[in-house]
């Protein structure tokens, strides 16, 4: 299968790339700075694609003669995050459309009971934006994801380590269910085996824990 995984320099992608090679599929590897892509020690092993998801026209020749497209794109800068995440999505939907891609996998966060974060809401707002398209989307809402260089934990590990005492805010009295960036990476590589499929699905690890 041809497939396009768009933020391939990020914390997930860069380590999907090789686990779908090693599944057999063709895979390219788009983000904004080619350079960068070229530091992996996986770049000779893919296509290289430029990829800017507020370009129209590198999105629609980067999605170009894909079977799929994994969409790891999600932006916390500035204050109109939430307006570009959701621009984003909708050129990526409207590319995967023209081109007849057979299938979206988009990484999401767990959605808790109750008044959501912008962060939160944005995914949301995204994965909907997939599940609305023309194209089937696999969805993936994940929860805390644990490993060097997930944003979530190390805010927390970073915190344990520099306050002697640490303080639990509102937004962490809640419950978790952790799971390794392995497993992650498994489920989006497995996400494109089978039928393509419309809907989403809750990722968590097997334990219910508190953040303290």
């Amino acid at each position: 299968m041809r497939v396009l995984v768009t933020g391939a320099s990020g914390y997930i992608g860069s380590r999907l790339v090789p686990s779908l090679v090693e599944a057999g599929h063709d895979v390219s590897a788009a983000g904004r700075d080619i350079e960068a892509l070229r530091e992996f020690a996986w770049a000779e092993d893919v296509d290289l694609v430029e990829f800017d998801v507020t370009d129209e026209d590198t999105v629609l020749a980067a999605v170009e003669g894909m079977d799929a497209v994994v969409y790891l794109v999600h932006s916390m800068e500035g204050d109109h995050f939430v307006e570009r995440d959701r621009e984003a999505a909708e050129r990526t939907a409207r590319a995967c459309e023209k081109h007849g891609v057979e299938r979206i996998t988009y990484l999401s966060g767990l959605v808790p009971p109750g008044p959501l974060s912008d962060h939160l809401g944005s995914r949301l707002e995204v994965e909907r934006i997939f599940l609305d398209s023309e194209v089937p989307a696999t969805v993936l809402r994940a929860a805390m994801i644990v490993g060097a260089g997930s944003t979530s934990f190390e805010l927390m590990r970073r915190m344990t380590e520099r306050v002697p005492v640490t303080p639990i805010p509102s937004w962490m009295r809640r419950e978790l269910q952790p799971l390794a960036v392995e497993d992650v990476v498994l489920a989006l590589t497995r996400a494109l085996q089978g039928e393509p499929r419309n809907r989403h699905y809750d990722v968590g690890g097997d334990e219910v824990l508190t953040y303290r």
